[in-house]
């Protein structure tokens, strides 16, 4: 199969920028950004929730870029009971398991989630052919003995059923799966994964190739392009995204297309408030670099 440097076609990647406010959204704009992913105030350390409708038509007229809603009614759990301990006693949830219950939804929650669409979709501000969408993902145990068995790391899969009921309502509007499909990728079933993306009508799939940053893991995003852009499901390409950084993830992934490949990145500030918690200002210096050196990193 030709590469779109074989069929002479430009190989400039485009930058997706995490916001977390409309206004941060279009400092992003000014500064290069190609699309945001637009995320409640103040749900950075949660890994970003659903925007009040307010966030985004507060800068409609304003916006030339795309925008990508996060449809996410809540972070993580904080704890639970410890098994073995003493009658309520309870303590963190491991690192990776507390990631994976984050995507685990209740039927009140999912009916959260097709509500939220249903309000951002009748704001009509929204533009499908300028790139519009939503993001959001939705796991499930694996119950399987036989996978189990096989796989034994294994603990979750995509919830196709709940992620088409998802991505029907958003309709005519692209739906990505965002980072719940980072355990998946750092499977040996993480094929399987990217075909029940594509089965179950997603447009994109954010991921970092596995349970940490992108740059880690580019042989791992660099297969599941392999995997996915036949099927015209794009790949965005993020998780510990720097300018000292993009540079390799660039030269490597942008054989595969503008189209099909996007990076994304947060370009926060370190600054934190005086409670400890991060702010949510945009590190305009930082995504500057990250926007210069996706323009002149040549592909690998």
């Amino acid at each position: 199969m030709p590469t779109p440097i074989d069929l002479g076609q430009p190989t400039r990647l485009n930058c997706e920028v995490a916001v977390f406010s409309g206004a941060s959204g279009l400092e992003a704009q000014d500064l290069g950004a190609k699309r945001i992913e637009l995320n409640a105030p103040g749900s950075y350390e949660a890994g970003g929730l659903t925007p009040p409708v307010k966030e985004l038509t507060s800068i409609a007229s304003q916006l030339e870029i795309a925008v990508r809603i996060m449809i996410r009614p809540r972070g993580p759990p904080r704890a639970v009971v410890s098994p073995g301990g003493e009658e309520g006693q309870q303590r963190p949830v491991q690192q990776e398991d507390h990631q994976l219950q984050d995507f685990i939804y209740t039927d009140d929650e999912i009916a959260l989630m097709l509500q939220a669409i249903a309000d951002f979709k009748a704001t009509g501000v929204m533009n499908p052919i300028r790139g519009d969408g939503f993001v959001f993902g939705v796991l499930k145990r694996q119950t399987k003995p036989s996978t189990l068995a096989k796989y034994p790391d294994l603990k979750y899969t995509i919830d196709e059923e709940r992620c088409k009921i998802l991505v029907d309502a958003a309709r005519p509007y692209p739906c990505v799966f965002h980072r719940a499909f980072d355990p998946i990728a750092a499977s040996e079933r993480w094929a399987k994964g990217v075909d029940a993306l594509v089965q179950c009508g997603f447009d994109g799939v954010l991921t970092s190739g596995g349970m940490g940053n992108c740059s880690q893991y580019l042989h791992k995003i660099d297969a599941i392009c392999h995997r996915a852009i036949p099927h015209s499901l794009q790949v965005i390409a993020g998780g510990g995204v720097r300018r000292g950084n993009v540079g390799e993830t660039v030269a490597q992934l942008s054989v595969h297309g503008t189209k099909n490949v996007w990076i994304h990145t947060a370009s926060l500030t370190d600054k934190v408030d005086n409670d400890g918690r991060r702010l949510e200002d945009l590190d305009g210096r930082q995504l500057k670099g990250i926007v210069s050196a996706i323009n002149n990193t040549k592909p690998s």
